[in-house]
């Protein structure tokens, strides 16, 4: 059982002991002297316990990877300690294992340097290059490496690239589709999934499902099973067995947990009421008729799925009575009290159970073949996937986790003699961030614990915030809640422990974190119970006070709520002014010592930082601050791409992209005539084997210096070779002297950094450095700025793991992100798979009950995040925390928040409601003693519950919409204008800048033009959809590439059949007996269409042909001005206009031009097909008359399929 949490607990949010006996000048030189060798009770547990497994719930900035290190350094000291090649120790990031080892080896040095003598730590000094400490993804592609033979894999496999992956599943996309328009057109399941996916403009809906339930399925142990699973669930729904159904359950259990709050509320309502009689008179009905309703549908939910939903169909929003002379505020609350019930119910109907029984069977009807269509669809996908990477010797990261889950474990699911023997070598393992894994990785991490293996799990479910990238927290609160206290059981197997003293943050910062997150965090929404077991304790001494700030934005006043002047534009410059202040008022420890904080103590966390930043630069620029945000993404900068090119050379020069990239960059500044000179030494293979052979001397001089650089790389570190190439070619001075010079060279330093901090791993090989270069890019590093001292502005998935002095924290009433609930598959993998239902003929998209289960659990997950997230950002605060929300109407904000809390916490069901962490924040503090301000603005008055928290702690501040916070203080910008060195004329260079070329737009015309790249030009909307309809409606049972050949086949045969001949069927096919022996022999004429060629021939277009001269496939070459294409009103410029006519009959009257179409069209529907192609036509005939001087008497699209015309006069 859990300890009790009295109100004088120093866990008590806002409850901290305050008085010391010791000195806080004596507390701090104790702290500095025995925070580096002593650890905390529970610190000291985590790093001694043995044996079995030990949970490790490390709050944020407990020194989780401080006792982590501690204990791998204390296990490798034990007289029978292990070596650490058998630790295996697993990171969430390659970043995070760098820094792991550089701390290992740190503290093996300082053990050295007491015992010197000792050959067992030089020997663990020696191991460390190569010892485990990696990512899952790394240690699975060692394992592949070492039984490649096992799984069938080339010895030199690789890894695909992100990018290069994406390429490979469109293309197998792409394969798999034609395919099964192939082979599998007529095929019932595969039908149903195309017409319910599948737009008027093509398949790519399709692919995106297959697409989105492949990257599903790879996060599962066992894919296989889970679409079985699924594939049952649906079989089940559609026998109308909704008791097999899960999704059932879950939307019953929604349903009466919903209507149990609100029926919690709804008795409170009542008891409030009953003190007034004349409310009571009024209001009573309406709120015991609230209250049966809730009991009624609770009951329905327990009966089953029909009685629930004929419970809340059944329901009627009750009206009030009139009640006069009361308290206007409480009436309002109750009346918003009853509506917010009444769209409880709503929603329930309309989402939740919003029809029978019998038309959810009816769903899972239409559903199954839909969802077998698509599983087999992925199926094929998959295979064809693998096939391509196959051929390729390549890998994906997926792979990687499948492909060590198929070497640990046989196909009835017993770990392998392999698994045992991999587990045999390994004493322990240790994960760090163990919050984020996932339940491949679980399983992994089972087999190779073996039955006796200790495992050793150090993470914060609060601190979750990667399920974008597929991480399952459940899996963490499962053993945080299922294992025993170490105190109860020290020699358990299963054993948990918490550390919470915070040895990072001010007092004040913590006390604000707790206040919050006690009456919000909850088992049921954010994973744990919020208590005096997860309170933060401060561990960490600061002098003096530092209060932590929320400042509320009013911007009820607002006229105009534009872009430019609306709530983010408002808030971004109110943060600038704030932190301007700041930087004035605070200082900030170092060291032991007091100074004035300056810009790059500062980190502004945003939730948005894409869309957001921008703006927060700018405002931040305009105060005269400095921002670590304004220099983009370091790995995109030039010069970086630049080195990790030639990097990439050194390692491997026959690539051909990063080689001409090395060759054209400014090091080199080859021209393209050279390339093209050197590319004509030799045509075929790679441009490296020209290069060799080029007798150009400047392609020497750069293959003499590559060939030295490759010669000394195999003996230099990644940090030499870099040094060794900028002093080679001169790069630090060559990126100086471009545009913001003296950022770039900081660039390649810090690529310089890099390369010494991998060395100081003890790794080498040059491959390995650019693996982590590549990964460091994925997760992005910014540029600093100019002086590398300005205010970090950056995302607070990025900030995870970094600790600031003063932390502001914007835009907390952005509405959270809910893209995830726009797929157009909902995938859970205890609920199935799920998605709308889509009817033709009503041209309606319907979302189906099992759907909206799944996402509305998704919808819960994704908000739950969203508060770990919010505890992530404000723990990252050592001294000085600021949050700042702003709200339409302030008044109206406040008092929701008053009614939604009960008592002192805010129900889980209201937290998972809110569309922003507005709630999360504001209704707490309505509790804090320091937030009078906040609850005067919203005029509460005197609270009905005792207040807490230290006053003295916490500065809050509502403020009206004022619009001079979106002025710059121009005086003292044009003071700090003054202060500058005068700049140089620049006027004639602006003048050159400004210059225009006067016919730019005619130098972007094209000489040469066809008809269609001129539709094209005017349409692509229109041949994109000509183009996706032919895939899908036309030529079913065939690719694209046969329909290309099957209408280029029917043409030729148009222009050479003697139409006389083709009077009949009989006689056509005799015709095509002649030309297939002769102009057209070796060609399958038994695709071109007989009888249809007979109907032209019979038809009067074809008479006309056969009693007047013709040119068929007439190639044809007309010069046209701008003007007259429509590109352009430019008269004097001219287009050679080339194409083929397929027939022109020349009358006297005039030409008649015909166009054949092998497109299928049904009789009748030859008019709209044809509007596609009038301007194709058009051009035909201006071209006809320009050539011929003769005039064209009628255009003509002829349907070879249905015999119809369109004529086009």
């Amino acid at each position: 059982m859990m300890r009790p949490w009295p109100r004088t607990h120093p866990g008590w949010p806002g409850c901290f002991p305050r008085k010391r006996s010791t000195p806080v000048s004596q507390r701090k030189k104790r702290r500095k002297r025995t925070m580096a060798v002593e650890f905390t009770k529970e610190q000291r547990q985590a790093i001694e316990s043995r044996g079995g497994s030990l949970i490790v719930a490390a709050a944020a900035g407990s020194g989780k990877t401080a006792v982590l290190v501690e204990r791998v350094i204390r296990r490798l000291l034990e007289p029978e300690g292990l070596e650490l090649s058998q630790m295996l120790i697993v990171t969430f990031t390659n970043a995070a294992a760098m820094e792991m080892r550089q701390r290992i080896g740190k503290r093996l040095l300082d053990e050295l340097a007491l015992h010197p003598a000792s050959r067992r730590l030089r020997r663990q000094l020696a191991l460390l290059g190569s010892a485990p400490i990696q990512t899952v993804h790394s240690f699975c592609l060692g394992l592949l490496r070492q039984n490649f033979a096992l799984l069938g894999l080339p010895p030199a496999f690789r890894l695909l690239e992100e990018s290069e992956s994406r390429l490979l599943k469109e293309q197998a996309l792409e394969d798999t589709l034609e395919e099964w328009y192939e082979s599998q057109g007529e095929d019932p399941d595969f039908l149903a999934a195309l017409e319910n996916f599948a737009e008027e403009r093509g398949d790519k809906n399709l692919g995106r499902a297959v697409l989105h339930l492949y990257d599903s399925l790879m996060s599962h142990p066992d894919p296989e099973g889970f679409l079985d699973f699924a594939l049952s669930s649906m079989e089940s729904l559609a026998r109308g067995e909704l008791a097999q159904a899960p999704f059932c359950q879950e939307s019953l259990a929604e349903c009466d947990g919903a209507m149990a709050f609100w029926q919690n509320k709804l008795g409170e309502a009542l008891e409030e009421i009953a003190f007034s009689p004349a409310i009571e008179k009024g209001y009573g009905p309406a709120f015991s008729a609230c209250l049966e309703g809730a009991k009624a549908i609770r009951e329905g939910a327990k009966e089953g799925w029909d009685a629930c939903y004929h419970a809340l169909s059944a329901w009627a929003k009750p009206r009030v009575g009139a009640v006069r002379g009361e308290d206007k505020d409480f009436l309002d609350r109750l009346k918003a009290l009853r509506d917010g019930f009444s769209h409880e119910v709503e929603r329930l109907l309309e989402e939740t159970c919003s029809r029978p029984l019998s038309a959810v069977q009816q769903e899972g009807e239409r559903s199954l073949p839909i969802l077998r269509g698509l599983i087999q669809l992925e199926k094929a996908f998959r295979e064809q996937y693998r096939r391509l990477k196959e051929q390729r010797a390549a890998l994906d990261f997926s792979d990687l986790e499948h492909g060590a889950l198929a070497l640990l474990y046989d196909k009835e699911g017993n770990v392998t003699p392999l698994a045992r023997q991999v587990a045999q070598g390994i004493g322990e393992i240790l994960v760090d961030e163990y919050q984020d894994s996932n339940g491949v990785q679980e399983k992994i991490f089972a087999a190779l614990r073996g039955e006796n293996g200790s495992l050793f799990m150090v993470g914060d479910v609060k601190q979750s915030i990667y399920r974008f990238r597929l991480a399952e927290p459940e899996i963490f609160v499962h053993k945080y809640y299922s294992y025993q206290d170490y105190e109860k059981d020290p020699q358990g197997a299963e054993k948990r422990l918490m550390l919470n003293q915070n040895f990072r943050s001010r007092r004040e910062v913590l006390s604000l974190c707790n206040f919050i997150f006690s009456r919000t965090m909850s088992r049921s929404f954010g994973g744990v119970d919020y208590d005096s077991r997860e309170a933060l304790y401060p561990g960490a001494e600061y002098q003096g006070n530092c209060p932590a700030e929320v400042w509320v934005l009013d911007m009820k006043r607002e006229k105009e709520p534009g872009e430019e002047s609306g709530k983010a534009l408002y808030e971004a410059a109110f943060t600038a002014k704030r932190v301007k202040a700041l930087l004035k008022e605070c200082r900030v420890e170092e060291k032991g010592e007091s100074r004035p904080a300056r810009p790059g103590d500062v980190a502004i966390l945003l939730s948005s930082f894409t869309s957001k930043a921008p703006l927060y630069q700018k405002a931040l620029e305009e105060e005269g601050i400095p921002c670590a945000a304004g220099g983009g993404d370091l790995f995109s900068t030039v010069e970086m791409a630049v080195m990790r090119s030639f990097l990439a050379i050194i390692d491997n020069p026959r690539q051909d992209i990063p080689l001409i990239s090395v060759l054209r960059s400014p090091l080199f500044l080859f021209t393209p005539d050279q390339l093209l000179t050197i590319r004509q030494s030799r045509r075929e293979g790679d441009f490296y084997d020209a290069l060799e052979e080029s007798d150009l001397p400047r392609a020497k001089e750069f293959m003499a210096l590559l060939h030295r650089l490759r010669q000394y790389a195999p003996d230099l570190g990644a940090g030499q070779l870099l040094s060794l190439i900028y002093q080679e070619t001169g790069a630090l001075g060559v990126f100086q002297a471009l545009d913001g010079g003296n950022t770039r060279r900081r660039n390649l330093h810090r690529l310089y950094q890099l390369g010494l901090e991998y060395e100081k791993t003890g790794r080498r090989g040059l491959l390995g450095f650019l693996r982590q270069l590549e990964e460091r890019a994925k997760e992005g590093e910014r540029v600093p700025p100019e002086g590398g001292d300005g205010v970090a502005l950056m995302s607070i998935h990025r900030s995870k793991g970094l600790e600031f002095p003063i932390v502001l924290l914007p835009d907390l009433s952005k509405r959270y992100n809910t893209d995830e609930m726009r797929q157009s598959l909902a995938i859970d993998k205890k609920l199935g798979v799920a998605f709308s239902l889509r009817d033709e003929k009503l041209r309606t998209e319907t979302a189906t009950q099992m759907e909206n289960a799944i996402f509305a659990k998704a919808l819960r997950q994704s908000r739950e995040e969203e508060e770990r997230k919010l505890y992530v950002a404000m723990t990252r605060a050592r001294e000085k925390l600021v949050l700042i929300l702003s709200l339409p109407d302030a008044v109206s904000a406040i008092r929701q928040w008053a009614g939604a809390l009960e008592g002192d916490k805010l129900p889980w069901r209201e937290c998972a409601g809110q569309g922003s962490a507005a709630l999360l924040v504001g209704a707490p503090l309505l509790r804090h003693e320091g937030a009078e301000e906040l609850r005067a603005y919203g005029g509460l008055g005197a609270m009905d519950f005792p207040l807490s928290g230290e006053k003295e702690e916490l500065i809050c501040h509502v403020l009206p919409y004022d619009p001079a916070v979106l002025e710059v203080d121009t005086q003292q910008a044009e003071a700090e204008e003054h202060e500058r060195e005068p700049l140089p004329d620049l006027a004639p260079y602006r003048a050159m800048q400004a210059f225009q070329y006067p016919y730019e737009k005619e130098s972007r015309l094209p000489s040469k033009l066809t008809p269609t790249a001129l539709v094209i030009m005017e349409d692509t909307p229109r041949l994109e959809w000509r183009r996706q309809e032919a895939r899908i409606r036309l030529y079913q049972g065939q690719t694209r590439e046969q329909a290309m050949s099957r209408g280029t086949l029917i043409h030729r045969c148009m222009q050479l059949v003697q139409l006389e001949n083709c009077l009949t069927p009989e006689g056509t096919a005799q015709e095509l007996r002649r030309l297939q022996e002769g102009q057209l022999k070796g060609e399958n004429l038994d695709r071109v269409p007989v009888e249809a060629i007979s109907d032209f021939a019979r038809s009067q277009w074809g008479k006309l042909a056969r009693e007047n001269p013709c040119l068929r496939e007439y190639q044809f070459s007309a010069l046209f001005s701008p003007k007259e294409l429509g590109l352009g009103e430019e008269e004097e410029e001219e287009i050679l206009m080339n194409g083929v006519m397929d027939l022109v009959i020349q009358t006297p009257e005039g030409a008649i031009i015909l166009d054949f179409k092998s497109d299928r069209v049904n009789p009748g529907e030859e008019e709209a097909h044809a509007a596609r192609y009038a301007p194709q036509l058009d051009i035909y005939a201006r071209a006809y008359e320009k050539v011929w001087q003769q005039p064209v008497r009628k255009k003509i699209i002829y349907f070879l399929s249905s015999g119809g015309v369109s004529p086009q006069v």
